[in-house]
């Protein structure tokens, strides 16, 4: 039984995909791609890794939110956003990118 489900529209139309432990998808342009990763956690509840990259790649670094799908509902998840563009507009003008150690 699918836990997770996904969906793609592009210009040859709509596809789905199923997945019972771990779903994978990337939206990808030679600018940048946005990648996430939905699985089930040890705590079996649904977690998700969204993460952002240049360039196009399925793989991407720069982590912008890693915890539970419901507690991207709540205020302080959403704070988790900001914060993590707001480190990444401070590091640019610093000037070290998020490869940088």
């Amino acid at each position: 039984m699918s836990r997770f489900y996904g969906t793609v529209q592009g210009n040859r139309g709509e596809a789905t995909r199923r997945g019972a432990n771990r779903m994978h998808a990337s939206a990808q342009s030679y600018t940048g791609s946005v990648v996430t990763y939905m699985y089930v956690g040890d705590d079996d509840e649904d977690w998700v890794v969204i993460c952002l990259e240049e360039g196009s790649s399925r793989q991407a670094k720069f982590e912008l939110y890693r915890g539970r799908v419901k507690d991207l509902f709540d205020k302080p998840a959403r704070k988790a956003f900001v914060e993590a563009f707001a480190r990444e507009a401070l590091a640019e003008q610093a000037g070290v990118t998020h490869g940088d150690k």
